[in-house]
Order: structure tokens, then sequence, then C-alpha cells
């Protein structure tokens, strides 16, 4: 997961989130940084993409998504890709996740919003 000018190949991310702005943004901007970024606006979206391909190595998904939420989604995808690492994203605090249950245990978290620069970071680390 290193940038393109490393001598590893860059990742491939699968990101999901609703919010278009924020989605496109991203995307554009993890592009621009050296990934390969596939952007889905539904989990549905994303659950197809990762059922034809072995290639991502990391997850970034909304943890609210609309009728379901970002755990499931992830469960969901690593049962189809169990090397997937996940991260995952919120404007809602973590402790605010956790009162409702929401259990991020399967990944990392970063609160929305969030640098470019952090999330890079985050997946440099990752």
């Amino acid at each position: 997961m290193n940038p393109k000018n490393s001598a590893v190949p860059p990742a491939t991310l699968l990101l999901v989130d609703d919010n278009t702005a924020f989605r496109e943004m991203t995307a554009m901007a993890l592009c621009s940084r050296g990934y390969d970024v596939e952007p889905c606006g539904s989990p549905e979206a994303a659950l197809e993409l990762a059922s034809g391909s072995t290639q991502f190595q990391l997850l970034i998904t909304d943890v609210v998504l609309g009728k379901t939420n970002g755990i499931e989604v992830a469960a969901r995808i690593r049962a189809i890709l169990p090397h997937v690492k996940v991260l995952f994203c919120s404007g809602y605090p973590e402790t605010a996740l956790a009162r409702q249950g929401i259990d991020l245990g399967m990944g990392e978290f970063l609160m929305k919003p969030m640098s470019i620069d952090a999330l890079c970071s985050m997946i440099e680390q990752y």
C-alpha cells in the first residue's frame, strides 16, 4: 500500500461511501497519490466488484450506509476476499458508534472529515 514512487506497486482500494462528493473527492485525491481506487456508491456495487476480483488489498468504507452499515459490508466482502484489510470512516465519533452497538473490531477507524495526508498515512501504516 505504497504510493507509486516506491518500488512496491500501489495498492488497489475499494472505496464505499454513499456521499457522492466525499467519494469522488477522496477517490481523486487517492488516485493523485498513486493508488488504484474503485469508488462505489452502494454496498451492492461494492459486493459486485469484490465478487469479480481478487485485486483489492484494502476496503475503505463509511460506517453508516443507508439501509445497511459498513460493518456488514466489510464482513460480506471479507467472506469473498479474506485477505482484505478494512478501514472504517465516519463522521460519528468512534465512541458514539460503540454506544450504538457498532463493533469496529475488524479494522481501523478514521474520523471524518480527514485530510488526504491523514488518510494516506493510515493506508501506508496499515
